[in-house]
């Protein structure tokens, strides 16, 4: 596991597993190059699948669906914590890409109609700097820890989290209330012209 540029925890990817993918007992360690581009290749079928799919659409509330999207992100962790065979990691990667592709395009969306101009690169600087700088913790912390509790039981973990984490946030009234109505405001003149 580790978190995405959008600040959540994303789909396992074969280089976040660290030890994980090497441990003799775990049985995606048996797993060739091209088990792992299938399972790659499937979450991006996924992601640009969704991608056309969304295209036009207009929800009323959009971050409701972002965060219904979420619920995607943890499919392969759980299926490969589950032992499932590559084809069955690859359909959870799929679905890892559909999430994924309607948090960020709803997600951006919100951002860029409701952040004032003048502000996005400063809310989208924030937004980096916690995902990546946690993301790296992520990277020193993950092979140590599933060394000791074992692969399945990590993504098991990784999975649990990213459901109960997308949960609180969808029990948020700020994200269930917020709707977009028309376009971004013109930004104000300093000038006042």
């Amino acid at each position: 596991m580790a978190v995405g540029d959008h600040g959540s925890i994303r789909a396992v990817q074969p280089a976040d597993l660290g030890s994980c993918s090497s441990a003799p007992s775990w049985p995606a360690s048996t797993w060739a190059a091209r088990d792992w581009g299938s399972i790659v290749a499937a979450m991006a079928l996924g992601s640009v699948v969704a991608e056309l799919a969304l295209l036009g659409r207009r929800p009323r509330r959009p971050l409701v669906i972002a965060v219904i999207g979420s619920y995607g992100y943890p499919a392969p962790c759980l299926l490969l914590s589950l032992h499932l065979p590559v084809y069955g990691v690859a359909l959870g990667a799929c679905t890892a890409g559909v999430g994924s592709a309607m948090f960020g395009t709803y997600r951006t969306t919100v951002i860029q109609r409701q952040v004032p101009e003048e502000m996005l690169a400063r809310v989208k600087a924030f937004a980096l700097t916690g995902s990546y700088a946690l993301g790296s913790a992520g990277f020193l912390v993950i092979g140590p820890v599933a060394g000791a509790l074992g692969p399945g039981a990590i993504l098991g973990v990784a999975a649990a989290h990213s459901v109960i984490s997308s949960t609180v946030v969808l029990s948020l009234r700020a994200i269930r209330s917020l709707r977009l109505h028309g376009t971004r405001s013109a930004p104000s003149d300093p000038n006042g012209r």
